[in-house]
């Protein structure tokens, strides 16, 4: 295959798979392959004690079901897993690898999802693989928790490498994602004497070490065998960075987040497609997150992490997928966990959110560090329940385009945030794509319903409102099932605020038309109310 048409891994398998080790040394391509082997569940049918020749412990699975690869993308690439996978087995180079030392631990008690193994090519040349996040919500847990503490992964990961070490035999770490982070704790816990037979290691896309739980971490004795991969669009990679000397940026061609997933990755000639620095979509969810982790002590991530997954698994779920079955009930759980946070831990996501939805030029033009905290006080809440109040009891029509009005500002400013990033970007609309792509069909959504006529955009405005006044409602009731502590009057009031928000948004969507002005009245009278009770207070 000519290397100028090459494309993706799989390509690069293909293209190179018909030369040995031996000929052309170990590199980062073939540490992707064994970060990607490492992903393959071959749990209960390969034991540790065994090696076995990889396409044995593949045809094992085979024989009892189809091979998976344990990521979260698995379900949208599963052709693509399938013909890598194809590709690196009937290549010379890699077809007849040898599989040893192969682990698959999953302990929710302990909170690990653990899983390595080890390849020996025919040249003697060992890597030692270990696998990211899966689709389990332990492994989701367990990534969390890397913000606030020590994980059972690192130490297993450590005793799983300095066991390979002491044979005094020459190896390879290598590791994507959470598997990056596995290899480097591992690589960091060598021994100067064992750190001698690491050959080299490869983060592909991984979090570092939080300082706040590992201090300052001494990267001198790695930094010359070290290589950084992370993709343009890079946020799992930005969680604790690690200053090594030789990072690279690659392009590639999944949008957004998506391309964490190394099948993205851009190859040509020989190698990868490389950028200067990362996009600059990604750069204000980065801001943001660095924010996060600044502004949030360790003991309130602790309890506010440990709550969102005891919320999740209160079903008894076990993957990702196990959500998806039932997606109300799980964004209820998350509203409920969200809304007993800690006041500092919801603030400080609030911002999170208000930053993802709107970008870093919003950040940088109003100081967005302030902006959310300030427009959840008493006072603006009051304010505005106060003017919206007076202007649906002076003129009642005047709801739906209250709701117009709102929706035409934040689409305009959608607009003008996607121009700056336009212009930032000197005009790069390819890295834009994704926000250009929503900001365009929202505004087309925004133009059809123009179309059809005063009446409809009534009755949608209309139904808009009280889908919100319902949400407020149960906003509200979650808060107060939450906070046990809250005075008895502030029960009363709140207990009062639900059951009227809630009647109103009910009104509003069942009412008969003719009776509407009056309910909008009434609410306005409601909101008036509620207001100047906020303001007092």
């Amino acid at each position: 295959m000519d290397n100028k048409a090459m494309g993706y891994l799989i390509d690069y398998v293909k293209w190179k798979g018909d030369v040995p080790l031996g000929e052309y040394p170990f590199n980062v391509f073939d540490s992707l392959v064994i970060s990607a082997l490492s992903y393959v569940r071959m749990d209960g049918l390969v034991k540790r004690e065994e090696k076995i020749p990889l396409k044995e412990a593949i045809a094992r699975v085979r024989s009892h079901r189809e091979p998976v690869f344990a990521t979260c993308d698995y379900p949208m690439q599963k052709k693509a897993y399938k013909d890598l996978l194809n590709a690196i087995l009937n290549s010379k180079r890699y077809g007849d690898l040898l599989l040893s030392r192969y682990e698959d631990i999953t302990d929710e008690s302990d909170s690990m999802q653990f899983s390595a193994s080890t390849y020996t090519f025919p040249n003697g040349t060992v890597a030692l693989g270990f696998r990211g996040t899966d689709e389990t919500i332990v492994g989701w847990k367990e990534d969390a928790q890397l913000s606030f503490q020590k994980v059972s992964a690192q130490k297993k990961a450590a005793e799983y490498a300095k066991e390979f070490a002491a044979l005094g035999t020459p190896f390879f770490l290598c590791g994507h994602s959470k598997g990056g982070n596995l290899a480097l704790f591992a690589a960091l816990s060598l021994s100067d004497e064992e750190k001698d037979w690491l050959a080299h290691l490869y983060l592909l896309d991984s979090p570092g070490l939080c300082p706040e739980v590992f201090g300052h971490v001494d990267l001198s004795r790695l930094d010359d065998k070290t290589t950084v991969i992370t993709p343009g669009y890079d946020v799992v990679g930005q969680f604790f960075p690690m200053e090594f000397s030789h990072t690279f940026i690659v392009a590639a061609d999944a949008v957004g987040v998506l391309q964490h997933a190394f099948l993205s990755w851009r190859i040509e000639e020989g190698n990868f497609v490389y950028q200067p620095s990362l996009s600059p979509e990604c750069d204000w969810v980065n801001k943001m997150v660095r924010d996060w982790l600044i502004d949030v002590p360790l003991p309130a991530r602790f309890v506010f992490m440990n709550g969102i997954f005891d919320a999740l698994t209160a079903h008894g779920e076990k993957t990702i997928w196990d959500l998806g079955k039932n997606p109300t009930r799980t964004i209820d759980r998350l509203l409920v966990a969200y809304t007993g946070a800690p006041k500092k831990e919801k603030d400080t996501l609030a911002k999170l959110g208000v930053a993802a939805f709107f970008g870093a030029s919003f950040r940088e033009v109003i100081h967005l560090k302030n902006f959310p905290s300030f427009f959840t006080t008493n006072l603006v809440q009051s304010l505005a329940l106060i003017v919206i109040g007076t202007l649906l009891i002076a003129v009642p029509g005047t709801l739906p385009w209250i709701v117009v009005t709102v929706v035409s500002a934040l689409l305009l400013l959608l607009w003008a945030i996607a121009i700056y990033y336009l212009i930032k970007s000197k005009g790069d609309w390819k890295k834009l794509r994704l926000r250009l792509t929503i900001v365009a069909a929202a505004s087309l959504a925004y133009a059809g319903i123009g179309v059809l006529g005063y009446d409809q955009i009534v009755n949608l405005a209309t139904w808009a409102s009280g889908m919100l006044f319902i949400f407020l409602g149960l906003v509200i009731l979650a808060g107060l099932l939450q906070n046990k502590e809250k005075l008895l009057y502030v029960k009363i009031i709140e207990i009062i605020e639900t059951v009227l928000y809630c009647a109103m948004g009910c009104f509003m969507l069942f009412a008969p038309s003719v009776a509407l002005e009056y309910g909008i009245f009434a609410t306005g009278i409601i909101m008036v109310a509620d207001g100047i009770y906020k303001f007092v207070r």
